[in-house]
């Protein structure tokens, strides 16, 4: 699935777009198989688990997240991007799609289709190519959600109340 969307990627009309890209695969797991892609496309790095201050520096110059997880139920990759104020791309399973519809910034939920990914990948290349105002404005509103969202007062608050209405009822 990967190599046909870094293929997709690079088949713009007019346009080397592949070059301009860089894929960084972060952590360790079933697809850790990726290391093999690493010769195939000069634009992938696959750096597998890293420390905090590693992975700090990678999000920090990240520009959006693909998560192609097909089965996940809690995704804290996302929520960290997303306090990175990075917006989101994933599959459309219970953990991603319920952390990302909480906010219409906080990115996308899409069907595992190449195509579809690398269609929403190409539009956010070129609104941060042709709009950079409009792209650092929605990470400012990305910041200020996840900030409210991820808070451990609301979270502590939420588990509160929810505890008192089970008590209640």
């Amino acid at each position: 699935w990967l190599i046909a969307g870094l293929n997709l990627v690079g088949e713009r009309e007019n346009e080397k777009v592949r070059d301009n890209l860089e894929f960084v695969i972060l952590g360790n797991g079933k697809d850790s198989w990726i290391i093999k892609l690493k010769n195939r496309f000069s634009n992938l790095r696959y750096l597998g688990y890293v420390s905090g201050p590693e992975k700090y520096a990678e999000l920090s110059t990240s520009n959006l997240m693909i998560s192609t997880s097909i089965n996940e139920s809690f995704s804290i990759s996302i929520i960290e991007r997303l306090m990175s104020c990075v917006p989101v791309l994933a599959t459309d399973v219970s953990g991603p799609k319920e952390i990302i519809s909480q906010d219409k910034n906080f990115g996308d939920i899409l069907d595992f289709n190449a195509n579809l990914f690398v269609s929403k990948i190409l539009e956010y290349y070129d609104l941060l190519h042709r709009d950079k105002e409009k792209y650092y404005e929605r990470r400012l509103k990305i910041c200020e959600s996840s900030l409210k969202l991820f808070d451990i007062k609301n979270a502590i608050d939420g588990y509160s109340n929810m505890i008192k209405e089970i008590l209640e009822e």
